[in-house]
């Protein structure tokens, strides 16, 4: 099903081929609003063995028309076409989004091979929703204002599954004056549980267990003027969320992140990127801090990114108002790298996102965003900008979104807002590698995920596996020896996205070398370790 757009939103027209070099635009898309709020890749819902992609618009000034797009991934020669587009109703206004947070993907709920998206909005709307990914109809809508207090939801995320009933469900984290993370379940938009904060939640995550149960932990980060906090809530609450542990940030949390084992204790641990100019890694056991590093100013945006170093442990990147992107190592929150931006405007950077390897150096590289009205693309190694791209107005979005053009390299999608210059909302699809031979181009599937590897390795009797999905879903971990016989399962069930880490207790396996092997929406990644004994 499609829909026409009338005025909803006007198409800007760019003379490209697909023989574009790294840092050519592939094509632009003119929305409906004056800020393009957050934008991510999608299924390939048109068919045509390439990803699509979607964004959200928003502004309080524009209340009720079509503010959420997919477009298809590839273009036809720099215009995207508009497979669908909706106007979520709910709220006071049915008012679009507000943040790098507020959409995200879920799993396909009905066998049609096409993920479903949740979004959260802001301004009169004041809703989480879940959207079918086919056609944009509105599966169910959970509305603040039925709810009340009403306010804004900053933050969604798919969560494993809550209520039994064999679904993944969703929390999402609202801000004045509803000020709560709310567990909803992915079938209806019920609630589970409800966690009151004292002030805003602008980031929820998840991660695995941590009491042995079998529902995972809901991590929550508040902020504003009463509640600086990163708090765990018991995922398996009912009622109202239990706190499971808290940590004192003194300034907002914007964003939190499951992240891997850090502490060696079985368990996943976090990343918390606060206000206080402080990115943290906590213990998933009692939240007490494992490493805290300064980026000299307000962190907007935490994320795991490529092994640096080879330790197994990820990298975490930075997005914070210093100009500047910094790489962190992932086991001691030590700077590896900083690379600064442009000044212009501020140069702010409030989003970016970890970029399968286009340099061919084998480390995930980076994409970031600023108010300097510039896209870049920096090496994962050393934060060397591979390339920049300029867009006209700040950067509030940019995601890694697959190989669009058929070049073998990962393309980018970015949204702008409307500041001085004219013209904001759009949406970019920008080449992200130097093009090949492209005569006959193959579809290609997104990167969905990568294996870091363990630590350590070798390893004595247990050894941390860490890996991270870019999409939700039913993840296969399995542990094999050089015969080819399956040893152990690990895990076969569902996991978010985020970045994972599952011990292996080999303490009564014998020594020599064994593969791991990581499916995922059916693709496989392998791994070698050494078992010393």
């Amino acid at each position: 099903m499609k829909t026409l757009l009338s005025t909803i939103g006007l198409l800007i027209i760019t003379s490209l081929s697909y023989a574009q070099d790294a840092g050519d635009i592939i094509w632009e898309f003119q929305g409906p609003e004056d800020h393009c709020v957050c934008v991510s890749s999608f299924s390939d819902v048109d068919g045509d063995g390439y990803p699509d992609v979607v964004g959200i618009w928003g502004n309080s000034a524009y209340q009720g028309d079509h503010n959420l797009f997919c477009l298809s991934g590839p273009g036809d020669n720099g215009v995207p076409e508009v497979l669908w587009s909706a106007g979520p109703q709910g709220g006071a206004s049915s008012s679009g989004g507000y943040g790098d947070q507020c959409l995200a993907r879920y799993d396909d709920i009905d066998g049609d091979d096409i993920d479903e998206i949740i979004l959260g909005t802001a301004w009169g709307g004041r809703c989480a929703f879940l959207i079918n990914g086919v056609n944009g109809e509105t599966r169910w809508v959970y509305d603040t204002y039925d709810n009340p207090p009403s306010g804004w939801c900053y933050s969604v995320e798919m969560i494993g599954d809550l209520d039994n009933d064999q679904l993944p469900d969703i929390l999402a984290g609202f801000g004045s004056d509803a000020d709560a993370a709310v567990a909803l379940s992915g079938n209806s938009g019920s609630v589970i549980w409800s966690f009151g904060a004292n002030d805003a939640v602008f980031s929820v995550s998840s991660i695995r267990t941590i009491n042995y149960d079998p529902y995972p932990e809901a991590i929550i980060g508040c902020g504003d003027l009463y509640d600086d906090r990163v708090v765990c809530v018991n995922g398996g609450s009912s009622g109202n969320g239990d706190v499971i542990w808290e940590f004192s940030t003194e300034e907002s949390v914007w964003d939190v992140e499951g992240f891997v084992d850090v502490d060696n204790d079985g368990l996943q641990d976090i990343l918390a990127g606060s206000w206080s100019e402080l990115v943290y890694c906590l213990s998933a056991t009692d939240g007490d801090e494992i490493w805290s590093q300064s980026v000299n100013e307000n962190v907007m945006e935490v994320k795991s990114g490529g092994d640096q170093d080879g330790d197994g442990i990820p990298e975490v990147l930075v997005a914070s108002w210093a100009n500047a992107v910094f790489s962190l190592d992932g086991a001691t929150g030590m700077i590896y790298w900083v690379t600064p931006v442009g000044t212009h405007q501020g140069g702010d950077v409030w989003t970016l996102d970890n970029c399968p390897d286009v340099n061919g150096d084998g480390i995930d590289d980076v994409i970031a965003g600023s108010f300097d009205e510039n896209v870049y693309m920096m090496s994962g190694s050393d934060g060397e900008i591979l390339w920049q791209r300029p867009v006209g107005n700040r950067l509030k979005s940019v995601r890694a979104a697959g190989d669009l053009n058929g070049d073998g390299k990962c393309d980018v999608i970015a949204g702008t807002q409307y500041l001085y210059s004219g013209g904001g909302g759009r949406m970019f699809a920008i080449s992200g590698g130097t093009a090949t031979s492209i005569d006959d181009p193959k579809p290609s599937r997104p990167v969905e995920f990568s294996l870091h590897g363990n630590y350590p390795n070798p390893f004595n009797s247990s050894t941390n596996i860490n890996f991270t999905l870019t999409y939700g879903g039913k993840v296969n971990l399995s542990i094999y020896n050089l015969a080819g016989q399956e040893v152990t399962v690990l895990h076969d069930g569902f996991l978010p996205e985020g970045v994972h880490s599952i011990r292996w207790n080999a303490n009564d396996m014998p020594s020599g070398v064994y593969y791991v092997n990581l499916n995922h929406r059916g693709k496989t990644l392998t791994g070698k370790m050494t078992l010393v004994k």
